[in-house]
């Protein structure tokens, strides 16, 4: 079923090619019509169409990449948690534009908002424990920056 954008539903009918197409996709989007065909045993032309008419009836609504986000070795990954102070009724500096500052820091892959003790969780990459040191010491002399506090990731899981 689908709505269109008057809010009606419509019945999608779909036969077993049909279902055969889709889980083919939804293991690789990329596979080529040849391929699908060869699979499904239908012809390339009524494979086409068949995907066409499912992309129309909303069935198939895009076709996405999946993006991971691993970091490449998580021996060299940093956790910081960074402490701020700051009155945001008479500065003009938020979280978010104090995020988008370490943003610009080599190395940097996430930044988080948190609550607790502290303000920021930032994911750092460093290659060495001599350029942790002067990252340490680089956040420690931000202006704002209350605390920093540091801890190296030993071990990822997922």
């Amino acid at each position: 079923m689908y709505k269109d954008n008057f809010d009606r539903v419509y019945l999608v009918m779909r036969d077993r090619f049909d279902q055969q197409i889709l889980d083919l996709l939804q293991q690789n989007a990329r596979i080529s019509v040849s391929e699908l065909a060869k699979s499904v045993n239908l012809s390339r032309t009524a494979v086409t169409a068949r995907i066409k008419k499912l992309e129309q009836d909303g069935t198939i609504e895009g076709y996405h990449a999946v993006v991971t986000n691993k970091r490449p070795d998580s021996e060299n990954t940093i956790c910081a948690y960074l402490a701020l102070k700051f009155d945001t009724s008479t500065s003009n500096t938020t979280f978010e534009s104090y995020a988008q500052r370490i943003q610009l820091i080599d190395g940097v892959f996430h930044c988080y908002g948190i609550s607790g003790e502290t303000d920021l969780m930032v994911y750092i990459e460093v290659e060495s424990m001599k350029q942790l040191y002067s990252l340490h010491d680089r956040l420690n002399q931000l202006e704002h920056m209350r605390q920093v506090t540091t801890h190296m990731v030993i071990r990822q899981f997922f």
